[in-house]
């Protein structure tokens, strides 16, 4: 797989994580430029993938920690910072069915003070 085709397959969660953090290995950290986009959309449909009981609050951790500080994933605020909190529960607290729900009213705030 190509590097575009194994970050848009973490973004959106479709792959276990196990394997496209040992494919994502083979390529540099780095990235002169951002090949892929983290959308809201995107990043609400993983939320709601824990929502559902679809993924597991470690592997919802794990995703997040796979994508934080990435070159080539670029993000808006909002979503990087719901990466953040994510990637970080022991700063941000636990991730919880709560947290999660609050993540994704975050989310849609922004997305519609930004219209």
């Amino acid at each position: 797989m190509t590097r575009i085709q194994i970050l848009t397959a973490l973004v959106r969660m479709e792959r276990p994580l196990d394997v496209l953090e040992r494919e994502l290995s083979m390529h540099a950290w780095d990235s002169e430029e951002e090949l892929i986009h983290l959308s809201v959309n995107v990043m609400k449909a993983v939320l709601l993938k824990y929502l559902t009981r679809d993924t597991a609050r470690v592997d919802l951790q794990h995703w997040a920690e796979l994508l934080e500080g990435r070159e080539d994933v670029s993000m808006s605020k909002p979503v990087a910072n719901v990466i953040f909190v994510l990637a970080n529960p022991t700063l941000e607290g636990e991730i919880t069915l709560s947290s999660v729900n609050n993540l994704i009213e975050q989310l849609e705030s922004a997305s519609n003070d930004s219209k």
